[in-house]
């Protein structure tokens, strides 16, 4: 196990113009607290919009949104990369923050970094640990799908999701449809590996060495989608599959498990494990400096 200790404190420098050719990034201006109704917060949608290559540029405007959702957006990780006390994925804060004009993704990036920094205190150190997780890979009858030129909808480093599974993006959309989960769109493997991940207990990572855009239209029943949860079916013992439950819901009996909708489209998750970067929150204040 690989593990480094990392500070939230910034480092002062000895003389003045060191200093400022390494001073942290900042937003212009942030305003940052509590989301209002404590212990509704699950009952409040999660909204993250806005930011470098959205509408809305030169804002964040995040709602109710958690410290696991900051600390991924700011160090580019997944949500399965970062861990932590259950807090950080429960208490709900509103942020508002600026940048100037031009800012890039990764200067946006480091700009949250010092606003975790300064309001939340944030300490953590990362390490590498083996961890269960999902391969896609391409099925035994080649893949199914429609490649597309567009550009895919869901950018590279677009922030996670809220509660659901809303979408980013004019193309790509996930919603409960009669017959269960439906997910549709263009995007890479990639993205779509990004989009399983939010539904699966563990992380699905993309094996498939393809990198067009394709047009994906998938449902499932969510009930089956868990391994974990439904026990041995066609993506095998710790597979997403297993039967469909008995009156899951209306018309249950036409739904697919997640193996099978894969499988009509030629492609495949593989349980496997292998060492992943972890980010561990060892400190964090529950009450940040608001403005």
């Amino acid at each position: 196990m690989i593990r480094t200790k990392v500070g939230s404190s910034m480092l002062v420098f000895a003389t003045f113009p060191l200093f400022a050719q390494n001073a942290p990034l900042s937003f212009e201006a942030a305003s940052l607290k509590a989301t209002a109704s404590p212990g509704t917060q699950e009952r409040i949608m999660r909204r993250m919009s806005g930011g470098p290559g959205s509408s809305d540029p030169g804002r964040f405007t995040y709602t109710n949104v958690t410290l696991k959702s900051l600390v991924q957006m700011a160090y580019n990780l997944k949500e399965y990369q970062v861990e932590g006390p259950d807090w950080i994925d429960g208490a709900g804060y509103d942020l508002v923050a600026t940048m100037p004009p031009g800012t890039t993704k990764e200067q946006a990036s480091q700009m949250m970094q010092t606003l975790l920094a300064e309001r939340f205190k944030l300490q953590f150190h990362r390490e590498t640990k083996p961890m269960p997780l999902f391969a896609l890979v391409v099925g035994k009858g080649g893949l199914k799908l429609k490649e597309v030129e567009m550009p895919a909808s869901l950018p590279a480093g677009a922030p996670p999701g809220g509660p659901g599974g809303m979408g980013h993006g004019p193309g790509v959309r996930m919603m409960m449809s009669p017959e269960g989960m439906k997910l549709t769109g263009q995007m890479t493997m990639g993205q779509l590996a990004d989009w399983l991940t939010r539904q699966l207990s563990r992380p699905v990572i993309d094996r498939t060495e393809l990198a067009q855009n394709y047009d994906v239209d998938i449902t499932w029943l969510p009930d089956s989608m868990d391994g974990e949860r439904m026990g041995a079916g066609p993506g095998g013992p710790a597979g997403p599959g297993g039967p469909v439950p008995e009156g899951a819901h209306r018309g249950a009996e036409a739904s697919l498990t997640l193996a099978q909708a894969l499988d009509g489209v030629g492609l495949k998750l593989d349980a496997r494990k292998a060492p992943a970067e972890i980010l561990t929150v060892d400190h964090a204040e529950k009450a940040p400096v608001e403005n």
